[in-house]
């Protein structure tokens, strides 16, 4: 019996992730996210396959199932394919956060974490920026008030101390 693409019908399903030594895991969901170190993330809930299960032998969870919650770095997911009916992720790294000789091959991988690594040290110095425009901001605008906040307290620490230089010299 042949079959004919038109009569076959496609229906939105779960997605799956695919870990980069080929492990794959149900995406029960998903949303964009910020880890601890304020990186853009992709916090998942997955459903682990049974090969999955037993190559990082993991555990049934507090709640009595399989699900768990991981989050990684948006730069190193990619989406495969996005359509509903076939929704397919790859992770550039493994279940436990490593990567792979094949995916060294690939040559991305270590370009994403120099990117990632990069857009930190992005942050860090447009808030340093920030800080920098706004003591001049400060000092442009009012001068006065910038010396007193800025270095009269330094002075305050240094008086006494040269009042007693001056009065050994004497």
């Amino acid at each position: 019996m042949e079959i004919k693409s038109e009569d076959i019908r496609l229906f939105a399903k779960l997605g799956f992730l695919l870990y980069a030594d080929s492990y794959t895991s149900k995406i029960a969901g998903m949303k964009p996210g910020k880890d601890a170190k304020d990186r853009d993330v992709w916090d998942f809930i997955l459903d682990p396959s049974d090969e999955l299960i037993k190559r990082y032998n993991l555990k049934v969870n507090s709640n009595g199932d399989m699900l768990y919650t991981q989050q990684i770095p948006c730069d190193l997911v990619l989406c495969l394919n996005p359509d509903p009916a076939w929704t397919r992720w790859l992770s550039l790294t493994t279940y436990d956060g490593k990567t792979t000789a094949e995916m060294e091959k690939l040559k991305g991988l270590s370009q994403q974490e120099e990117i990632i690594r990069l857009k930190q040290k992005i942050k860090e110095l447009s808030k340093r920026v920030e800080v920098a425009d706004e003591k001049l901001f400060q000092m442009e605008t009012n001068m006065p008030k910038y010396l007193e906040r800025n270095f009269k307290p330094m002075l305050e620490q240094i008086t006494p101390m040269m009042e007693k230089i001056l009065k050994k010299n004497e």
